[in-house]
């Protein structure tokens, strides 16, 4: 045993105050040694335990086994990573605390860091246990070890997020227990993550703050890890002559640190520099040598990564079979790593050269193969933002197969990839509760759950994906006032039903939608390109369809950048204008529209389309589709097909009772008596209403609030229900809901947004009435919810809100009024034969 060691063994079994501690320690240096220096840092933690006051004994014998076990891996990861699991699979036997364990945070980041160098997904598991155990029993530097070790495979798994997270808390705890190495590394590890996040000035500045605590450190690695990965930066911004230097640098950090990895990632971006500046036959060559070093010392992703650069080197080159046939090897080596990245890096090289080798049509048929990967992967995770992530990281793969689809006018392609672009949340729930017996599978995870306090408590072990919706915050958290927690958790028990699309179901999910209506499916900058345009699919009542893209108008954009303002003034005020059909139909809809007759319109927005006035679009005879067209909304061509199917199998419509609520607090609202409508006596029975049903037709006329993200309905002063406990409702079978955001919730809306109009509609109701956003509590818009709830009692709801608003337009003054007191409010629905009330 070396000094060191031995006076650390001394401290650590001895020292049972902190004073006896640091005087142990005291003279000398920070250990280098990575297992040395974590306990010495635990010893020197403020806010740690002594590890001699838990009276566990541990003898020198033990002491020094585990020392050697832990640099021997250590040693093994840098140098021989096939070779490292052996030493931690030994180590994790030599626990011998019950309440520090150390030991077993070490051996579990080790096999995790082992497991990270030969792409096995397992250490994520791995990693995940460590900071579990580092977190409960307190040990500071294993957490921030297994932080780091963690960030990195998350950023693999292109989950930069939860990646940059954890090297922020990483490099804040390293600043408190002045661990320099780890801290360096954190910071290391964020400016790479702000780099794949396209953050390059951020990125800039955290490695350069790394490679200033190396330098001062000494280390070779470290400064060969930040030399490449600044090269990275470098060749992003068109420095080619910088990145080679910082390459240069790179190589011999990591010779002096002798890391086959290192090296080999060196010589990939050697290559990648080359092919940036068209010197094809030098990248050529560094290419293959990284190829063979990384074959030999069994670091696969090295190879991948290095015949990935093959294949760019002979597409630059023109040389397209040769390209296609060393895409389709990396492609399979990528999957079967599920290297997210590296995955749609191979599906785009492969998608470019069967266009080239077999035309248009074959790489349609690559590009929705690359989507069903990206949704796949979505729905493998169970968290709502990292869901949105993918779908942000990987806009410009989605773009491309959605350009190619279009302009091929590939339809069921067109479809497919329009489907997955509206979020597949709600479409999994209204699937699910189809398929599941009783209330349905949010239903059942929530009653299951009722009791705990979600979010905090730990799920058990085995917990399968569609368990999560256990998660879901209700009214228990939000009157505990836990509204962030209630809005992350309701997003992520949606996120459980993530229900990827089926190509194969294009075709019949058009045909799913009765004949007599039109139908457009439309989204705002989805098709990548540098300015926005407008993607849509258009199915006309004879079902003659077709799709296109072209520029947004400016102002489509202008309308699209006021949503996310915060007043509903700046929003839908006196001097927004209203959209035109020029800015949101395609060619020739319009004009159908604007015809004699009356016509169906059911659209499907996507995304930012949802914040849009859509009652509030002009045609060309200045007419307003409010006034003139049935107009619904519908979050996804499977949820229309679904609630078609569900009106169909229930029958023609009942002529149950109707009940009436409005908020005490809305001075303005005041619902006009009506015959046949029993004003509710109370919030308790609305309540009981909008859950378990009741009167077939229910009109509420409330606030929707929202607080920290979490949205509600206040039924009267200190009354509220909160978005969760609709998930669990049998709601009437018509439903008017007058309240500010009923129809789409506020903020950025990235997929199909989750409200209580829609999540109403999939519970059971036929027809909701709602808002899109805020909508004034003035006599204006009184006048009109009062008409179209007069006309509920013999009108489909679409037909009622045409007539009322056709009757009030005709006072020009009122159609000349704010949107707000009229435009927010649309009916969510399908279009079905019959149209039975």
């Amino acid at each position: 045993m070396d000094e060191v060691s031995r006076i650390l063994y001394r401290a650590w079994t001895g020292a049972t105050e902190r004073a006896d501690a640091l005087r142990a320690l005291d003279g000398v240096k920070v250990p280098g040694r990575v297992e040395l220096r974590s306990r010495f840092l635990h010893l020197r933690d403020a806010a740690a335990v002594l590890p001699a006051t838990l009276g566990e004994s541990l003898d020198e014998a033990r002491w020094q086994e585990v020392i050697r076990l832990e640099h021997e891996g250590d040693v093994a990861l840098g140098r021989v990573p096939g070779e490292a699991a052996g030493p931690f699979r030994d180590l994790a036997g030599l626990e011998h605390s019950v309440r520090l364990r150390v030991v077993t945070v070490h051996a579990l980041f080790g096999l995790g860091d082992a497991a990270r160098q030969l792409d096995d997904d397992r250490c994520l598991d791995l990693f995940g246990e460590a900071i579990d155990v580092a977190r409960t029993d307190g040990y500071r530097p294993g957490l921030v070890r297994a932080l780091v070790s963690c960030g990195y495979a998350l950023m693999v798994k292109a989950a930069l997020v939860e990646a940059g997270a954890h090297f922020e808390e990483a490099a804040r705890l390293a600043a408190e227990l002045d661990d320099r190495v780890y801290r360096a590394n954190a910071l290391l590890g964020l400016g790479e993550t702000r780099m794949r996040q396209r953050d390059l000035p951020a990125a800039r500045r955290h490695m350069w703050a790394a490679r200033r605590a190396f330098a001062r450190l000494g280390s070779p690695i470290g400064l060969g890890n930040v030399h490449e990965r600044l090269a990275s930066v470098f060749k992003s911004e068109g420095r080619l002559g910088d990145a080679g230097d910082m390459l240069r640098e790179a190589e011999v950090n990591f010779e002096a640190a002798g890391t086959v990895i290192g090296r080999v990632n060196v010589l990939e971006q050697i290559g990648d520099v080359a092919v940036a500046g068209a010197r094809y036959g030098e990248a050529r060559e560094a290419y293959r040598r990284a190829e063979r070093e990384a074959a030999r010392h069994g670091y696969r992703r090295g190879r991948l990564n290095a015949l990935d650069g093959l294949a760019r080197t002979a597409r630059e080159e023109g040389d397209w079979p040769a390209a296609e046939d060393l895409y389709r090897e990396v492609l399979g080596g990528y999957r079967e790593m599920e290297d997210v990245v590296g995955t749609v890096r191979a599906f785009d090289g492969l998608a470019l050269s069967r266009g080239v080798n077999a035309g248009p049509a074959a790489e349609v048929a690559e590009r929705v193969r690359s989507v069903q990967e990206l949704e796949r992967l979505r729905a493998g995770s169970d968290r709502h933002d990292v869901q949105v992530e993918y779908r942000n990281r990987f806009t410009g793969m989605y773009g491309a197969a959605l350009r190619c689809a279009v302009d091929l006018a590939h339809l069921d392609a067109v479809v497919y990839l329009l489907e997955c672009l509206a979020g597949r949340r709600l479409a999994g729930m209204v699937e699910e509760d189809a398929r599941v017996p009783g209330d349905g599978l949010a239903a059942h995870m929530l009653a299951r759950a009722d009791q705990r306090l979600l979010g905090r408590l730990p799920l058990p072990g085995g917990t399968s994906r569609q368990e999560r919706v256990k998660r879901l915050l209700g009214a228990t958290a939000l009157r505990d006032g836990l509204t962030g927690h209630a809005a992350a958790e309701a997003d992520d028990a949606a996120a459980a039903l993530y229900l990827p699309a089926d190509p194969a179901e294009a075709s019949d999910l058009l045909g799913a939608v009765p004949p007599g209506c039109h139908i457009l499916f439309c989204g705002y900058g989805l098709t990548g390109t540098p300015e926005p345009e407008l993607a849509w699919l258009w199915r006309d009542p004879s079902g003659a369809t077709a799709c296109g893209r072209a520029p947004a108008t400016g102002p489509l954009r202008r309308l699209i950048d006021r949503a996310g303002a915060p007043s509903v003034v700046e929003r839908l005020g006196p001097s927004v204008r209203a959209p035109s059909w020029a800015d949101v139909l395609p060619p020739g809809l319009a004009e159908a529209l604007d015809g004699t007759g009356l016509a169906e319109l059911v659209v499907l927005p996507i995304g930012a389309m949802w914040r849009l006035p859509w009652p509030a679009v002009q045609l060309p005879s200045g007419r307003v589709l409010a006034g003139h067209v049935r107009l619904r909304l519908c979050p996804s061509l499977t949820v229309h097909r679904a609630l078609v199917r569900r009106t169909a199998a229930a029958g023609a419509g009942t002529t149950g009772g109707r009940m009436s609520w409005r908020n005490p607090d809305l001075s303005a609202h005041e619902l006009a008596a009506a015959a046949g409508w029993e004003a509710a006596s109370n919030p308790s029975d609305v309540r009981t209403a909008l859950l378990n049903g009741g009167p077939d037709l229910l009109a509420v006329v409330a606030h929707g609030r929202h607080n920290g993200g979490a949205v509600y309905l206040e039924l009267a002063p200190g009354e509220v229900l909160p978005l969760a406990d609709m998930l669990t409702a049998r709601p009437p079978r018509r439903l008017a809901l007058v309240c500010c955001w009923g129809g789409a919730p506020p903020g950025d809306i990235p997929a199909d947004p989750v409200s209580f109009g829609l999540v109403a509609l999939l519970r059971g109701s036929h027809e909701v009435l709602s808002c899109l956003d805020e909508l004034a509590d003035t006599a204006e818009a009184t006048m009109l919810v009062n008409r179209i709830l007069h006309r509920l009692g013999r009108l489909p709801m679409p037909e009622a809100v045409r007539d009322a608003s056709e009757t009030l337009f005709k006072h020009p003054a009122l159609r000349a009024q704010a949107l707000y007191h009229w435009a927010p409010l649309v009916c969510l629905g399908a279009y079905t034969e019959g149209n039975a009330r």
